[in-house]
């Protein structure tokens, strides 16, 4: 996660579970979200490849606490 959204993003949010191709990432805070948001196709393409993931369809996004 951390090479595909880069330090600062990675560091402000987790990667959940995955459900029928739909990869679940919390956000710290709704301005993190939106970042993630805007860059929603370029990380669902370098998670596709870095891990050859052809069933990853989709990511979503929501606000929660990180540990």
């Amino acid at each position: 996660w951390s090479d595909a959204a880069g330090e600062r993003l990675a560091k402000n949010s987790r990667v959940g579970k995955t459900n029928r191709g739909v990869l679940e990432i919390t956000a710290r805070n709704s301005a993190v979200l939106q970042e993630l948001t805007f860059q929603k196709q370029k990380l669902l393409k370098k998670l596709q490849t870095a891990a050859g993931a052809n069933n990853l369809r989709d990511l979503r996004f929501r606000v929660g606490e990180i540990d």
